[in-house]
This record gives structure tokens, sequence and C-alpha cells, in this order.
């Protein structure tokens, strides 16, 4: 009774999950004009790790996410939470008057 410990590896069946990544205001503009992105991950996955793949894809974003807003499910989260397949992830820059 072998258990993987690293929840990054995949499920036994193969499982992933899918979420929905939303991009509002620069930070669309920093991703190419890209207003919504799937993607699959691993049952396990924490909003955290998402926020890393999503740097690690989008390299642009990374001066802005200091500064930037999560919601996930349309409530602002300030930790990591559990993500769960269909949920959406909102990436939120601070509105600014300029």
């Amino acid at each position: 009774s072998h258990k993987a410990a690293d929840s990054h590896h995949k499920a036994a069946d193969g499982r992933v999950m899918r979420v929905q990544v939303l991009y509002f205001a620069r930070a669309r503009e920093l991703v190419g004009g890209l207003t919504r992105e799937d993607w699959d991950i691993e049952p396990g996955w924490t909003t955290s790790d998402l926020q890393v793949a999503v740097l690690s894809r989008h390299s642009a974003l990374e001066g802005l996410l200091r500064t930037c807003a999560w919601a996930l499910n349309e409530d602002y989260i300030d930790g990591p939470a559990a993500l769960k397949d269909g949920d959406q992830l909102a990436l939120i820059p601070p509105i600014s008057g300029g």
C-alpha cells in the first residue's frame, strides 16, 4: 500500500481538475488580452500553487502580482485556499485613477 505523499503527482486514476483563472484590467493587458484561461490542475493544489503556475506562464505579471487581489469564486482571499474542480480564481489589479 504505497501512497504518494506528494500532492503534485496525478491521482492514481489520472484525474485532473479544471479551474478557470479570470484576468481583469491591467492583468488582462499583460496576458495579451485574455479574459479567462482554463487550467488543468492536480487534486490537492491550492490557490498558491495556481498563482505560481500563472506567473510561470505569464512572467509579465510579476510586478503587478504584488499589488493584486485574488478572489476565489468571487470571495476575496488573503492566503492559500484549497481548489475544487470548477473553481474560478480571479486576478484583480488595484483600481487606479490614472
